[in-house]
């Protein structure tokens, strides 16, 4: 079965997930992003690849949190989010990267359901900001937008309960004229949607735009995310075939955590560790190649590299959720508990966390800077590249 991300001659198409993509292709994304880091931290945006007359749409659906300061809910959690840790950051990131290789950045609407209406340009200049306000909604009334397109009036009714690559659809239904009936179809579209696999089911649409990124899918995969953590830790510690990995946190609610320790296990690192509650352990984690230990302080025992992830109270069942004040005490990092891992053990965090809750105040996570933004523009570099 080929892989819906690839075309025949083995090139980059669509990033949908991290899963199924070879080590030579996710290191030439990782070599790719490292060349436009300096030494010193910094971004070098210059490049001669160019998108000048593609059209990148952004699809964020309504409901899922996206750019700017109001997204502040985290999995359903009102809290406080860790500085530059916004769920919707692969959305802006890309964004960005899109505006730096010259494209045109338009807005592909969903709020209130799927209109039969163009695709909107975005404000140049507010792009060039710290965010791109997508959150809020579109620009005209929702009394002045035409009537949401039913699925009696299109063909192909809303697909739910779908089974894709493993990910079940949950939450809001996608439908075909979510891709389709748009006046415009843009070369690339960055969708972030809060079903799990409703990127792998929107390259499937035909017609459509040439290229999917997926800037998170539910709790199923945020790539840019994982590949953003993986580029920063492989300048800190290049050779990851020596390497112990532990991630704590719930893994089942993590899309940048799926992503990374897709990547990890990819490029060869020989033991990753999970650090999880055991209602919260995966039900297949030895399919996704890692030790489950409920015991944190045992896991972190001898790790040369720990991936924090969020405790995400609000996913699963109510039942199966442990305290905020437990979790804390005891799956909560802290310099304390980094003790028994190896000295100079590198912290990395994962998008969705809540200041005081998985990581204490004292810890000293590796910087990552620009990494986010070079991973984006690495990601749309390879696309370019593969239409040649």
């Amino acid at each position: 079965m080929l892989n819906p991300q690839l075309n025949r001659q083995g090139r980059l198409v669509h990033l949908l997930s991290t899963e199924g993509l070879s080590r030579a292709l996710i290191t030439a994304l990782l070599d790719a992003a490292d060349q436009r880091v300096g030494a010193d931290g910094r971004l070098n945006a210059a490049s001669d690849a160019s998108l000048a007359q593609w059209q990148v749409a952004v699809w964020c659906e309504a409901g899922v949190e996206g750019l700017g300061e109001g997204a502040r809910l985290v999995d359903g959690r009102a809290g406080d989010v860790l500085p530059g840790l916004l769920r919707g950051e692969s959305v802006s990131r890309l964004a960005h990267a899109a505006t730096f290789l010259g494209a045109t950045l338009v807005h592909w609407p969903s709020d209130g359901g799927v209109f039969a209406q163009p695709i909107m340009p975005l404000d140049a200049h507010s792009v060039a900001g710290s965010a791109v306000p997508l959150a809020s909604g579109p620009s005209k009334p929702a009394s002045a937008w035409p009537a949401p397109i039913t699925g009696a009036a299109i063909t192909g009714a809303a697909i739910t309960g779908a089974s894709i690559t493993g990910a079940s659809f949950t939450g809001a239904a996608i439908t075909g004229a979510s891709i389709t009936s748009n006046q415009l179809v843009p070369d690339v579209l960055v969708m972030r949607h809060r079903a799990s696999g409703a990127a792998h089911w929107a390259a499937r649409r035909t017609p459509g735009p040439r290229h999917i990124v997926n800037a998170g899918d539910g709790t199923h995969e945020d790539p840019v995310s994982g590949l953003t953590l993986v580029a920063a830790l492989r300048r800190a510690l290049p050779d990851l075939t020596a390497l112990t990995v532990t991630l704590v946190g719930n893994l089942n609610a993590s899309a940048a955590g799926r992503s990374c320790l897709h990547i990890l296990t990819t490029l060869g690192v020989p033991e990753v560790r999970l650090a999880t509650p055991p209602t919260l352990a995966p039900e297949v984690s030895a399919a996704l190649g890692v030790q489950s230990y409920v015991d944190v302080d045992a896991a972190l025992v001898g790790a040369d590299v720990v991936v924090v992830l969020p405790m995400a109270s609000a996913h699963g069942n109510p039942s199966r959720r442990l305290a905020t004040c437990e979790y804390r005490a005891q799956y909560g990092m802290s310099r304390a508990r980094l003790s028994v891992a190896c000295p100079g053990a590198v912290v990395l965090l994962a998008d969705g966390l809540e200041q005081g809750v998985e990581v204490a105040d004292d810890l000293v996570p590796l910087a990552l800077n620009d990494w986010g933004e070079a991973v984006s523009l690495a990601v749309l570099q390879t696309l370019i590249e593969g239409e040649a």
